[in-house]
C-alpha cells in the first residue's frame, strides 16, 4: 500500500512538472505564468509535505485517503483543460500515451465528484493510532 501511495504521488507531480514545462515554452515565459507555476508548485510541496508525515507517522489510511483525493482533483482538472483547449491534439496524445484509460474515462465525462475540502483533519477522527 505504501508504494502504491508514493507512486501516485510522485505521478502527480510528474505530470505537474511536464504539464508546466509545455506551457513555460508555449507562454514565452512570462512574469504572469511564473507566478502561477510557483503557486502550483507550492501547493503541490505543502500537499507532498503532509502525505509524507503522515507516511512517517503511518497514518496509511489518512495518506491514502489524502492521495485519493488530490488525484481526483488532478482528474476533474484534466478534464476542465481538455475541455478548454478543445481537446488539443498534442494534449490528447500526451495523456493517451500515458494513460489512455484515464483519457477514454474523461473523454466520456467519468469524472470523480470533489469533496469540500475545508482544510487538513485535525478534529475528532484524525488521530493516527
Amino acid at each position: 500500500m505504501l508504494v502504491g501511495i508514493a507512486a501516485a504521488v510522485v505521478l502527480v507531480a510528474f505530470v505537474s512538472y511536464e504539464a508546466g514545462q509545455r506551457a513555460r515554452y508555449q507562454s514565452g515565459d512570462s512574469s504572469e505564468h511564473n507566478f502561477w507555476q510557483a503557486t502550483l508548485a507550492f501547493a503541490h510541496y505543502k500537499s507532498y509535505e503532509r502525505v509524507k508525515l503522515l507516511l512517517e507517522q503511518k497514518c496509511y489510511e489518512a495518506a491514502l485517503k489524502d492521495v485519493s483525493e488530490m488525484k481526483n482533483l488532478q482528474t476533474v482538472l484534466l478534464s476542465e483543460n481538455l475541455r478548454a483547449t478543445r481537446n488539443d491534439r498534442e494534449l490528447v496524445e500526451y495523456v493517451r500515451l500515458r494513460d489512455p484509460d484515464l483519457l477514454k474515462a474523461v473523454m466520456a465525462g467519468h469524472v470523480p465528484n470533489l469533496l469540500a475540502y475545508d482544510g487538513p483533519c485535525t478534529g475528532p477522527g484524525c488521530e493516527c493510532k
